[in-house]
C-alpha cells in the first residue's frame, strides 16, 4: 500500500513539465470601472492557493494591498520591467473560482491607461510573461495540496497499518500465553491422572482396612457375648 501511495505522488510529478497556460484578455468590471483585463485559469487550484501565489509574485515587484470592498489586490507604483520597462504601474488582480480551478484577472494601468493588445502590444506581451509565471507558481501550489493530501491519506494508512501490527502483536502475546496456560493445564491433567490411580489403589487399601477393622469388631462383641454369670 505504501509504494502505491508514494508512486502516486511521484506519478503527479512525473506527467511532465508544468507547461504555461494561454492568457486571454477580456474587458472586466474592476475597481475602475469596466477595464481591459488579462486572464488565466488555473487547474486545481482554489482561491486561496491562487490568491497566495499571486500575492507572493507582486510581493517581488513591489508592497501588495488588498482591496476588501472590491475583492481585489493591488499595488501601486512598482517596477516590473518586463510589462513597463522603469515605468511605475498600477496593478490590479482578482480571483474568481470557476468549479474545479480560479480564473486570475490582472488590470495593468501605466499611468496613461489601462494597457491591451490594442494601445500597448509589447507590454502585453510582458504581462502575458507575468501571468504565466504566476500560472506555474498557482499549478505548483495546487499540486502540492494534491500532494498534501495523498501525505495525510498515506499517515492514515501508516496509522492503520501500525494499528495492524500492535493487534497481531496482541495476537501472538494471546497464543502464547493461552499456549502456556494449555502447557500448565495439561500438566494438572497428567497430575490429576497419576492422583486418580493412586486414589485408586488407596480406596482399595482402605477397603481392606475397613474390612479388617469390621472383623475386630465382630471378634470383639464375640468376646463381650462369652463373658456370663456361672
Amino acid at each position: 500500500m505504501k509504494s502505491k501511495i508514494l508512486l502516486l505522488i511521484v506519478a503527479l510529478f512525473a506527467t511532465g513539465t508544468i507547461y504555461a497556460q494561454a492568457v486571454f484578455e477580456e474587458d472586466k468590471n474592476m475597481s475602475h470601472g469596466n477595464k481591459n483585463a488579462l486572464y488565466v485559469d488555473v487547474e486545481g487550484a482554489d482561491k486561496k492557493i491562487a490568491e497566495k501565489a499571486i500575492q507572493e509574485l507582486l510581493k517581488e515587484y513591489g508592497k501588495v494591498k488588498k482591496n476588501r470592498k472590491a475583492k481585489e489586490f493591488y499595488a501601486e507604483e512598482i517596477i516590473i520591467p518586463a510589462i513597463g520597462g522603469a515605468q511605475p504601474l498600477h496593478v490590479f488582480t482578482k480571483i474568481e473560482e470557476l468549479g474545479d480551478q480560479s480564473r486570475l484577472y490582472m488590470w495593468v494601468y501605466d499611468g496613461d491607461d489601462f494597457i491591451s493588445s490594442v494601445n500597448n502590444e509589447e507590454a502585453i506581451s510582458g504581462a502575458e510573461s507575468i501571468l504565466q509565471d504566476y500560472y506555474v507558481k498557482a499549478r505548483r501550489g495546487a499540486i502540492q495540496k494534491e500532494v498534501d493530501l495523498e501525505e495525510d491519506n498515506l499517515k492514515d494508512r501508516e496509522k492503520e497499518m501500525t494499528k495492524l501490527e500492535k493487534n497481531n502483536d496482541n495476537l501472538h502475546k494471546d497464543i502464547a500465553k493461552w499456549e502456556k496456560e494449555i502447557e500448565e493445564r495439561q500438566k494438572k491433567i497428567e497430575q490429576a491422572k497419576l492422583d486418580i490411580e493412586q486414589n485408586i489403589v488407596d480406596q482399595e487399601t482402605k477397603s481392606d482396612e475397613i474390612m479388617a477393622q469390621k472383623e475386630v469388631i465382630n471378634m470383639t462383641i464375640q468376646k463381650m457375648n462369652d463373658v456370663k454369670k456361672n
